[in-house]
């Protein structure tokens, strides 16, 4: 009996340490993105900042037709929304998506031995490409909902109300 038993015990993970299951393509990518928050916060970061640009943009244009006079602690304001801006929001957002690319292939390079040990048990070419994608997307729809809502919050601020054209805003971006 005493032949069958393995001789060490499986390694457990520290106290308070949480180990994760990796059971396919997604549960990877999620603890990839996971394991590098200040990489990830950054990618993050940039594209939310895009997307609440283009979505309060887009909202003032839909629901104030380009402009808005109020006031800010009794001073007037006036904001505009004009062609330049919607270059420069589009500028932001590809420099964004740069932003997520150099994110991902910093993650990639750092991780070369382990997509190697994957491709040694057989995973193929298909399926750790597939991993990067999906953390690709992982990092930009996270960025987009999060930049979405907070342009949304902007919008509706300028608006006194949540508008009808601003959630058309939100839901264009």
């Amino acid at each position: 009996a005493g032949i069958l038993q393995p001789r060490a015990q499986p390694a457990r993970p520290a106290r308070g340490v949480r180990s994760t299951v990796v059971r396919g393509v997604r549960s990877l990518a999620v603890a990839n993105v996971v394991r590098s928050p200040g990489r990830t916060g950054l990618g993050v970061l940039a594209v939310a900042l895009g997307c609440a640009a283009l979505t309060a943009l887009l909202g003032i244009t839909l629901a104030f037709n380009g402009a808005v006079v109020g006031s800010v602690l009794g001073d007037a304001v006036s904001v505009r929304a004009r062609e330049i801006d919607y270059v420069a929001v589009l500028v932001t957002i590809l420099l964004s998506s740069v932003a997520v690319a150099d994110v991902v292939f910093l993650n990639m390079r750092d991780r070369r031995a382990e997509f190697a040990v994957l491709q040694a048990v057989g995973w193929g070419d298909g399926r750790v490409r597939r991993v990067v994608l999906a953390e690709a997307a992982l990092i930009g729809c996270t960025g987009a909902v999060c930049g979405t809502v907070a342009g949304l919050a902007v919008a509706a601020g300028l608006a006194g109300e949540l508008r009808p054209e601003l959630l058309v805003a939100a839901a264009t971006t």
